[in-house]
């Protein structure tokens, strides 16, 4: 009884073969489809991972990187005094972990930037410009003049220098809200300019070197934030 189901399977499959070759075209027909839609999802598939590797290089690229260490109250409420203290220390920390690529400190602050009797609101923003460069590729999309070359350089967004009626060589004048609530001041000089296409980074963004940054507000060697970029973005838990 038990060799029951055993020659029925056996037969099922003598008789599928022989169907099979009875009508060799329609047989190789349905083999060519089939294979042909494996290839097809396959490619796909490909292609599909292609362009989500793409598409993460670009939304992180320009500013944000592949994680962000930053103080706990500092998303919902970003302001000066909510920085991580040792600045330093943590950068060099993160920089030994192995996958990572590059790491970059940031300081950062709503201010007011001003020029002649022109005054906008930006985020103006602190960083080792040799470091940041190695994570973002906001230093790529220069418009004119050089990426930061000296300590009280400033490079801003194309938008933003027009509505200030500044150019390279320009001076300008950054005042906010320092650590312990004191007047936070910063001269810079801007020695470049940006354009990305954003409108909303370029008209309200510009860089300064860290420690000015750090300087002017009153930051020692505080950062708000520390931005990682991995070799492999998927990795990123």
């Amino acid at each position: 009884m038990a060799d029951g189901p055993s020659r029925t399977r056996a037969l099922f499959v003598r008789v599928a073969w022989r169907n099979l070759w009875r009508r060799r075209l329609r047989t190789w027909m349905s083999a060519c489809g089939i294979g042909f839609a494996i290839f097809l999802v396959t490619v796909g598939m490909s292609f599909q991972a292609g362009t989500y590797d793409a598409w993460i290089e670009t939304a992180t690229g320009l500013m944000s990187g592949h994680a962000q260490v930053q103080h706990p109250a500092y998303f919902d409420n970003p302001e000066v005094r909510y920085n991580l203290a040792e600045g330093t220390e943590l950068t060099s920390r993160f920089a030994g972990v192995p996958g990572v690529v590059a790491v970059a400190p940031r300081a950062e602050a709503f201010a007011l930037v001003s020029a002649g009797e022109r005054s906008f609101g930006a985020m103006v923003i602190g960083v080792d410009p040799v470091r940041d460069a190695a994570l973002s590729d906001l230093s790529t999309h220069l418009a004119a003049g050089e990426y930061l070359p000296r300590p009280d350089s400033a490079f801003v967004g194309t938008a933003l220098a027009t509505n200030l009626g500044i150019d390279v060589g320009d001076e300008i004048v950054v005042l906010g809200s320092a650590v312990e609530g004191g007047v936070a001041a910063l001269v810079s000089q801007v020695d470049g300019l940006f354009e990305t296409g954003r409108s909303e980074v370029d008209r309200s963004v510009l860089q300064v070197g860290l420690a000015a940054m750090q300087a002017g507000f009153e930051l020692g060697d505080a950062v708000h934030r520390v931005v990682i970029k991995t070799g492999d973005a998927r990795s990123v838990t």
